[in-house]
């Protein structure tokens, strides 16, 4: 989740880099046109509720003779606070509508640097200077720059998690992947870092970055293949830092996942490690496990 530097790379136009590689072909990637609905929920003992939609923006540009220079693809989520008749919160009539709005404005702002025309221009530019130092050295054509996001959504009353995959072409052997989370905590208007789930964060991130080892031991075995061969030598230290990368939750579980390069080589690809709630709720309390409903909200008890 604390994943940042992607989005500072995507404002700064350092994407034009070449640094890692993609686990699908970039033209297989495809963005729906349509909104979806993620999910509704109420939020308890309240008329309000937080309304998610993925929302698709796409751009192109191209040279003055009309050669494709640049597509810029993302669909993100994008949340709207609505009163319980559904109509949305526009004019805040009180102090709580006026929270729930500026909740939705801090979720949003997350996302907006992924549908800024800013970003698709210095895509453009990169392209740009690319054709223009191809055709001054008689180079071949080059190849369109692609910058596509794709995401999904996991709700509960309390939290949003995001799940993000990020596929950019920006020259060179072969396409950029980055795998991105995020979650917001719908009760504090914030986002959290993995650990803050349980509010024992520091038996929390050492629980979880055991089990991270003996997962990954355990798949280089089944590969044949000492962890120091599977992943980078310093795979310990990585997994054991896995709050500063990608984690999300959906309805199983919680997910650490590494993009292409953090924690293997291109050959060996993204890695995910897959945490059962099972596995979660001993470590969790009471607060913790209601964000992520694992109790019943009639009794209290767990399902």
């Amino acid at each position: 989740m604390k994943r940042k530097f992607v989005l500072l790379l995507m404002t700064a136009g350092i994407l034009a880099g070449c640094s890692t590689a993609p686990v699908a072909d970039k033209a297989n990637v495809h963005v729906p046109m349509d909104p979806v609905v993620a999910q509704v929920h109420t939020v308890p003992a309240s008329t309000i509720h937080y309304q998610v939609e993925l929302v698709s923006f796409e751009r192109s540009a191209a040279a003055d003779d009309g050669q494709l220079l640049a597509t810029y693809q993302a669909r993100v989520p994008v949340m709207t606070a609505v009163r319980e008749d559904g109509t949305p919160i526009d004019n805040p009539m009180n102090s709580q509508e006026k929270k729930a709005v500026e909740t939705a404005e801090t979720f949003n702002g997350q996302f907006g640097v992924w549908t800024s025309e800013d970003s698709v221009q210095e895509l453009a530019d990169s392209a740009r200077e690319e054709l223009k130092l191809r055709r001054e050295n008689g180079l071949l054509p080059m190849e369109s720059y692609n910058m596509n996001l794709s995401c999904t959504v996991y709700q509960t009353d309390h939290l949003v998690s995001v799940a993000g995959l990020c596929y950019s072409y920006t020259g060179g052997a072969h396409p950029n992947t980055w795998q991105l989370g995020w979650n917001f905590d719908l009760k504090h208007g914030t986002f959290l870092d993995g650990e803050a789930i349980s509010a024992d964060t520091s038996g929390f991130r050492e629980a979880v970055a055991a089990e991270l080892l003996w997962q990954a031991r355990e798949r280089a075995e089944e590969n044949n293949m000492k962890p120091e061969e599977m992943y980078w030598p310093e795979y310990e230290t990585i997994l054991t830092d896995w709050v500063n990368f990608t984690v999300y939750f959906d309805s199983s579980g919680m997910t650490v996942a590494f993009s292409p390069y953090e924690l293997a080589s291109y050959a060996i690809g993204a890695q995910e490690f897959h945490l059962s709630y099972d596995w979660l709720r001993p470590l969790l309390d009471q607060e913790s496990r209601d964000v992520l409903e694992l109790t019943s909200p009639e009794t209290g008890e767990e399902p």
